[in-house]
């Protein structure tokens, strides 16, 4: 558009730039909160134990071996090449490269996360707070900084909001090009293909895009089997194996809190206590929900905890934005989980200032912090309900945030 030739061209063009300052800004705040707490989350001892005898000593093997493959490798670890093959590419010793991966894909997260929050129409200011929310969640930001050989997680975490971008965008080529890597970093991004159908069901798509949607399946397919047909491996258990042992956590009160509950401190009660707005999103999001079920039934498949739910953060933390959306005009409110979400971002071992003796005070501190945020969320929420019935928010539609001149003009 020729802005010269009319003052509402003029007017546009401004609207378009003040908007792009504004997202440019926005991911600067995202960028600079992420570096700042990528170092303060550390960096794990990888040559003292336990840390040396965990899963980063199979990653390292097989960086080690790149290009080749590692033959001694245990499954399922040797399955997962990608990660430690571009690592062992790198012109640097593997621990380094490994880090330097996991800081780049650490980056990229958090401003794909922004943008996939701001596409699913949540307002920009919203969705730079609930992205700065993630980047304090230790277990599901953190840890994979700290522990830069567990890459192939935080790269299937960068890959599942581009996943669910491009099955709601319909980009079946797009969406079989990032299964096909998703699943030679991590099976996690299997769980991706059921949901799909059922959203294409849960929207009443034709039969032309069920039929796109497998095509775009089967790559993934075939490459999860010929990676377990072809490379080798030294030992290790298989999935039903591992499936036996560790299903047991389904029985143990303490090993269902570390899942369900810890890994979104001090937000974990959030989705109870605004429980109409929850029902109201997975009502219109049916195929979240069903992912979320399989990531908690995936779990059941690995012996870590908090960790393996960390591919429900892309749904988690929707969620906690389409709240937050609600909540909007409540500054201090957004303040308090602001600050106890930094507070409990703290670590007795996932950090740079590691105090192991005090992980039982640092434990009660938290719960301390989730009843509080949960108390005073409680009391937030009784005031949107009584200014509700008065009718100051009745003009909320729930839907998708405001228009983009409405955004600019407050945000100016």
């Amino acid at each position: 558009m020729n802005v010269h030739k009319t003052e509402w061209g003029w007017k546009m063009t401004s609207a378009h730039d003040a908007r792009t300052r504004m997202l440019l800004a926005h991911v600067l705040i995202i960028e600079i909160v992420a570096v700042a707490m990528i170092f303060l989350y550390g960096r794990i001892d990888y040559t003292k134990q336990p840390f040396c005898g965990w899963d980063l000593k199979a990653y390292r093997t097989m960086a080690q071996a790149s290009p080749g493959l590692a033959a001694d490798v245990s499954k399922p670890f040797a399955y997962r090449i990608v990660g430690p093959y571009v690592a062992g590419l790198l012109p640097l010793d593997d621990p380094a490269a490994f880090y330097v991966l996991a800081v780049a894909f650490s980056l990229c997260l958090a401003t794909v996360f922004y943008g996939f929050l701001c596409y699913e129409g949540v307002e920009p200011n919203t969705a730079m707070i609930a992205t700065i929310l993630l980047i304090f969640n230790k277990y599901w930001f953190g840890f994979n900084v700290w522990n830069p050989f567990q890459i192939n997680d935080l790269l299937s975490l960068l890959l599942l909001p581009a996943l669910f971008w491009t099955m709601w965008r319909e980009k079946w080529l797009a969406y079989a090009f990032l299964m096909l890597v998703g699943v030679a970093a991590r099976e996690t991004v299997l769980l991706m293909m059921p949901v799909a159908f059922v959203y294409l069901w849960e929207k009443r798509k034709p039969r032309s895009q069920w039929q796109a949607a497998l095509a775009a399946t089967a790559p993934a397919l075939a490459a999860f089997v010929l990676l377990r047909a072809f490379v080798p491996v030294g030992g290790g258990k298989g999935l039903s194996e591992a499936l036996l042992i560790h299903v047991r956590k389904i029985g143990s009160p303490d090993a269902l809190f570390q899942l369900l509950v810890n890994p979104l401190l001090p937000l974990s009660l959030l989705p109870l206590v605004f429980l109409e707005d929850t029902i109201s999103f997975f009502r219109a999001r049916k195929h979240a929900l069903l992912f979320v079920a399989l990531v908690f039934a995936s779990t059941f498949f690995g012996s870590d905890r908090e960790r393996l739910m960390a591919p429900a953060f892309v749904v988690a933390y929707l969620l906690i934005a389409k709240i937050l959306e609600r909540m909007r005009h409540e500054k201090a409110f957004i303040g308090i989980l602001l600050a106890a979400s930094f507070l409990t971002a703290y670590h007795p071992t996932v950090t740079r200032f590691p105090l192991p003796g005090a992980r039982s005070i640092v434990f009660a501190a938290w719960i301390g912090v989730l009843l509080a945020v949960t108390a005073v969320s409680i009391g937030y929420r009784g005031r949107r309900g009584l200014a509700e019935e008065s009718g100051i928010d009745a003009d909320w539609s729930g839907a998708a945030s405001e228009s983009a001149g409405q955004t600019i003009s407050r945000a100016a």
